[in-house]
């Protein structure tokens, strides 16, 4: 009985391990999804440096093209050992493949924190737009020196619309009135 109950046991604590080491593995696997897409990122963010700095005359500065090519070779370095990363994953070193993944976003990190210095610097340009002119929205019932009991009537404006009766108009261009009226 003994031994039975110690099997049990043994079972239980072993499934523990194994679900516990499965799930490590799928987060790794996670994590390292992830990565591949921040990697191709920064890579299409590295193209379009490169092609703003020719435009921009920065490639000709030595210390930029040092800079731009050391933080482009780190870069290249981590997509390689992310690659690295699955197959240690795969052959079940999950110690080296976190080791790997921690390596990788280290020097990911570097690479964008570089890539932002080495960005050119656009000038920025304020758009106004222009304002419209300013009109007196004072309805003519609240004028000065006019009696209460006087009503208003509403404005017609000069373009041939209709008026509501808050003076408000719907302006009809001469085509679609024409349609309207044949109706």
């Amino acid at each position: 009985m003994a031994v039975f109950l110690f099997a049990i046991l043994f079972f239980y604590i072993w499934r523990f391990f194994e679900n516990r080491k499965r799930r490590r593995r799928l987060r790794l696997e996670s994590y390292e999804k992830r990565l591949k897409a921040i990697v191709a990122e920064i890579l299409v963010d590295s193209n379009e440096i490169e092609s703003a700095s020719h435009y921009v005359g920065l490639n000709q500065d030595e210390k930029w093209n040092k800079g731009y090519h050391d933080a482009l070779a780190k870069l290249l370095g981590a997509s390689e050992r992310l690659a690295d990363c699955k197959t240690f994953r795969e052959a079940g070193e999950l110690e080296a493949t976190q080791e790997t993944i921690w390596l990788v976003t280290r020097a990911v990190y570097q690479v964008q924190a570089q890539f932002q210095i080495l960005r050119p610097k656009e000038a920025k340009v304020k758009v106004v737009a222009p304002e419209p002119p300013k009109q007196s929205v004072l309805p003519l019932d609240n004028l000065p020196n006019q009696s209460i009991a006087r009503q208003s009537e509403p404005m017609v404006a000069e373009d041939s619309g209709e008026v509501l009766s808050d003076g408000f108009t719907i302006k009809i261009n001469s085509q679609s009135k024409k349609k309207i009226e044949e109706r």
